[in-house]
């Protein structure tokens, strides 16, 4: 059977290397690199981890069994609650290259820079870059948050979206569980967010309606690190993000059209 995938995040790659043994398949990327753009924190439950498989361990930063609540307007009163299960903080750009290279070595493609533009669910037939045509048996759609192609073939009626802005930042960190943060003033629709990735580095963001998040951003981080560690030992290593869609999920197969993930 031959098997075609659009979008090769974690989910695209995860589903490519189930299938690989049963069927002849490609993947389609439109970015020129696996991994990037980073936009996700890299949280993970244990049974996401080990439905992957062993071989995502050696990319575990941290692991953690509990996080603190925090309501901004009462932060010295919190609830400390626990994961039923250990939630694990993965390096997820380093998981998706590892996904990658095993799926290319047990004898998948994976085209990089080529944009699957629409498909055709009746003939499962994708076409890429708005020129060239591919026929399948199947295709399987991981396009991630955006969902053009599902929303234009009707597996998802309606998609909302937060915005997610996210910094590493450099600190004496001492946090051992990961914060989360709510109140009106940071976000009306979401919460902020503080998860430490080791003793030098904590990961901060915030998600909103709003496109102005860098200030709200920088107020948490400024709250919450900075009056804890002090301004002179913070700095900030990058600044990522994306979209977060909070719609009720799509439908799952239309005719010859599979989606996953997002």
């Amino acid at each position: 059977m031959k098997v075609g995938v659009i979008g090769g995040g974690i989910g695209g790659l995860y589903v490519t290397l189930k299938i690989i043994k049963y069927s002849d398949v490609e993947l389609f990327e439109e970015h020129n690199v696996v991994g990037y753009p980073k936009h996700c924190t890299g949280l993970v439950s244990e049974g996401v981890l080990n439905l992957i498989g062993s071989g995502i361990r050696d990319y575990i930063l941290n692991s953690f069994n509990m996080y603190t609540l925090i309501h901004d307007l009462r932060p010295n009163k919190y609830l400390e609650l626990k994961f039923s299960n250990y939630v694990y903080l993965i390096d997820r750009p380093k998981v998706e290259e590892y996904l990658s290279d095993e799926v290319q070595g047990r004898g998948g493609i994976i085209h990089l820079g080529m944009k699957v533009t629409s498909v055709n669910p009746s003939e499962a037939s994708v076409i890429i870059n708005n020129t060239v045509k591919r026929n399948y048996d199947i295709v399987i759609n991981a396009e991630g948050a955006k969902a053009l192609i599902s929303r234009t073939y009707n597996l998802c009626s309606e998609v909302n979206y937060l915005l997610g802005l996210q910094t590493v930042v450099k600190c004496r960190n001492e946090l051992d569980n990961p914060y989360v943060i709510f109140g009106s003033n940071i976000s009306r629709e979401f919460f902020s967010w503080l998860v430490p990735i080791d003793g030098n580095y904590v990961i901060a963001g915030l998600a909103d309606s709003s496109r102005d998040l860098y200030p709200k951003l920088m107020y948490v981080v400024k709250k919450y690190l900075v009056r804890r560690y002090g301004s002179g030992s913070i700095s900030f290593k990058e600044f990522f993000g994306g979209l977060i869609p909070i719609s009720t999920p799509c439908r799952q197969v239309i005719e010859r059209l599979v989606g996953v993930g997002d």
